[in-house]
């Protein structure tokens, strides 16, 4: 007696894509010495990949510096890749975190990264991995 016996498909089929999450590079300017608490903020409360803290330096001349009252130009700027959908939960975080104390100044804005180069990079940086 003969048996047929089927061959089963091997090659298995991709799950279906989900729609990728957007990204956007987000910038904090504040005083030295300020930056830490910015990057601390964005890793403990916020699903963060990437996070940069440089040193900076402002461009006003001096004659300007001392017409509008700074006495200092040193920097911190915080760079750090967010999902867009955390955008609006992080500016209320950096808003309560610049009104908690005079002296928390600074500035904060995004950038929209409209393409990222390579699916593990992208993976990385939205934080789904």
């Amino acid at each position: 007696m003969e048996t047929k016996v089927r061959k089963r498909n091997l090659i298995k089929k991709a799950p279906p894509k989900s729609n990728p999450k957007k990204l956007s590079l987000y910038f904090v300017i504040v005083n030295k010495g300020q930056g830490d608490a910015v990057v601390k903020l964005f890793a403990s409360r916020f699903k963060t990949s990437l996070t940069y803290l440089h040193k900076g330096e402002g461009t006003a001349t001096d004659k300007v510096s001392e017409i509008l009252g700074f006495n200092d130009n040193r920097k911190d700027v915080v760079v750090s890749v967010i999902r867009r959908d955390e955008l609006k939960e992080i500016k209320k975080e950096i808003e309560s975190f610049f009104l908690i104390h005079k002296r928390n100044k600074g500035v904060a804005f995004s950038v929209p990264l409209d393409s990222v180069v390579g699916t593990n990079t992208y993976h990385f940086l939205a934080n789904d991995i």
